[in-house]
């Protein structure tokens, strides 16, 4: 099980790849005093969380354990939308084996 959270910190559970896809989006918006610049998907059994912020820059860290945090910078949505599609899957492996680099 997984849960995406807006920029308006609205959080909903399992949520439609179109979902996803439509959050990835509106980090490109313009920010209002309300918003936040950041939405991101956790999958709640492992802890791992995937933070997607403007430009491209994304972090991945785990809220059930210290762990160093990683990041990856200038990815384009499609790329971001299969990050967090191995997430939701719970692909953990899959997911660190990618290009991430330490904070």
């Amino acid at each position: 099980m997984y849960h995406t959270t807006s920029r308006d910190g609205i959080t909903e559970i399992n949520p439609t790849d179109e979902h996803l896809k439509e959050l990835l989006l509106s980090v490109g918006e313009e920010e209002g005093d309300e918003s936040a610049p950041d939405v991101w998907l956790t999958h709640l059994e492992t802890g791992w969380c995937i933070s997607v912020f403007p430009g491209g820059y994304v972090t991945l860290e785990n809220n059930l354990r210290p762990v160093p945090e990683r990041e990856m910078e200038e990815l384009s949505n499609q790329r971001i939308f299969s990050l967090w599609k191995l997430l939701a899957a719970g692909d953990i492996e899959n997911l660190m084996d990618q290009p991430w680099s330490k904070k």
